[in-house]
């Protein structure tokens, strides 16, 4: 990652609300920089599952789904 898209990626950071804030911050201490693997905390694999069952199933989102929810991200 060059310095640039660090910057970019601190000022993402930066900008998100609180309860984003809140959510980034479980992911981050779930994650251990000496680990060379990234261990899943068990609270978190009943949404894990219901992705990967809804991906066996073929459920998933529509371009147009993609598109508006990324456009609803750009608008805050």
């Amino acid at each position: 990652m060059t310095k640039d898209q660090l910057e970019t990626l601190l000022n993402q950071i930066r900008a998100l609300p609180p309860e984003k804030l809140e959510e980034l911050a479980e992911v981050v201490e779930w994650m251990d920089p000496n680990a060379d693997f990234f261990e899943v905390p068990e609270e978190a694999w009943p949404g894990i599952n219901r992705g990967l069952e809804a991906a066996e199933r073929g459920d998933f989102a529509t371009e147009e789904e993609v598109a508006a929810v990324f456009a609803k991200a750009r608008r805050r």
